[in-house]
């Protein structure tokens, strides 16, 4: 939990679900604690690089968002869009979900790697939030488990 709570207040305002009622400790490790599944992302030498979390799932609708977050180093980001075909895999299969939910804010890196391109941009928040001082916009993509199947192999290693 210290790094997750590091990784949070290190990416705020990217982490939005975890840090979006502030960063104060208490508040962080609550909302981390209601995520449905939390994985930490260790590069080849054992550091903690990144984290992967599945929130707000639905089991009626098989549902989730994905967080994935780095530490805003290159080589973090790199290692963490590397496994994303991996943590995605893992989303569907080990949470038996049908379609995954990513958002993202303007300018923040792109941590889904080969996935990237199968993901569609549902919604588009406008001037979501003051980051910076600069109005960013927010966008909330989605990925549906056939799809990346079709894309990824079921069961398959990437």
């Amino acid at each position: 939990m210290p790094f997750l709570y590091h990784l949070a207040v290190t990416t705020e305002p990217g982490w939005w679900r975890i840090t979006r009622f502030g960063a104060a400790p208490p508040v962080v490790l609550q909302r981390l604690q209601q995520c449905d599944a939390l994985a930490v992302v260790l590069a080849p030498s054992g550091d903690l690089v990144g984290a992967a979390a599945l929130a707000e799932g639905s089991l009626v609708a098989a549902t989730a968002v994905l967080d994935l977050q780095a530490l805003p180093d290159p080589d973090a980001q790199s290692i963490v869009a590397a496994l994303a075909p991996d943590i995605v895999r893992a989303g569907f299969e080990g949470a038996g979900l049908r379609r995954l939910y990513h958002d993202r804010f303007d300018g923040e890196p792109d941590l889904l790697g080969a996935t990237a391109p199968h993901w569609t941009a549902e919604v588009r928040y406008p001037d979501h939030a003051r980051i910076g001082g600069v109005l960013r916009a927010r966008t909330t993509y989605a990925l549906g488990a056939d799809t990346f199947r079709s894309a990824f192999g079921h069961g398959a290693s990437t």
